[in-house]
């Protein structure tokens, strides 16, 4: 797995999504209220259509298109019409800098 630098933590707000386009991939990188940060594939599960851009609530992100809801840390599809979880990427914070893992 290769870890790449993505943003510092000056570069998204606590609550907040930013969209990423990491080696081809799709991602968005979220943080939440208490300083951590993760990152999922911005995709949705049920029709294949970026997830960015969707209502953010309490850790959670609802599909612009449909309203299948996603858990921003773990993928976790919550509500229907997804039924398969998003793939998540590990996300390493050093000093500053954030940095995601993409298998190679």
């Amino acid at each position: 797995m290769s870890y790449y630098k993505v943003a510092e933590k000056t570069d998204i707000d606590r609550g907040c999504v930013v969209q990423l386009d990491l080696e081809g991939f799709g991602l968005m990188l979220y943080r939440d209220e208490d300083e951590g940060f993760f990152c999922i594939k911005d995709c949705c599960t049920h029709d294949n259509a970026p997830l960015f851009g969707g209502t953010i609530e309490d850790g959670t992100i609802s599909c612009p298109r449909h309203g299948a809801k996603f858990d921003l840390k773990t993928g976790e599809a919550l509500t229907m019409p997804a039924v398969v979880g998003v793939e998540v990427f590990p996300v390493k914070v050093k000093d500053e800098d954030i940095y995601v893992g993409i298998e190679e």
